[in-house]
């Protein structure tokens, strides 16, 4: 479960759920489908940090000087909405 990025909590739960072996497992399907949506939720949220960090990085195209690195100035901008 812990390589499926399950919480402890949602351990403990399907270890509850399995301890019961006659119950309907639609709970455990439910579980799973909560756990599938917040997967989903976390790629996007993802995918928007990697399109924000890849526009950061296209402000630095070269070595230079900190001092004029696009990078660090779009960082300290505090308008940088990347």
């Amino acid at each position: 479960c812990r390589t499926l990025d399950m919480t402890l909590e949602e351990v403990r739960i399907l270890l509850q759920f399995r301890d019961r072996p006659y119950e309907d497992c639609g709970n455990v399907n439910e579980l799973l489908d909560d756990h599938i949506r917040a997967v989903e939720v976390r790629m996007e949220e993802l995918t928007q940090l990697k399109q924000h960090l890849t526009i950061l990085r296209q402000k630095c195209s070269n070595t230079a000087p900190t001092a004029s690195c696009g990078i660090l100035r779009a960082l300290g901008d505090r308008s940088c909405h990347v």
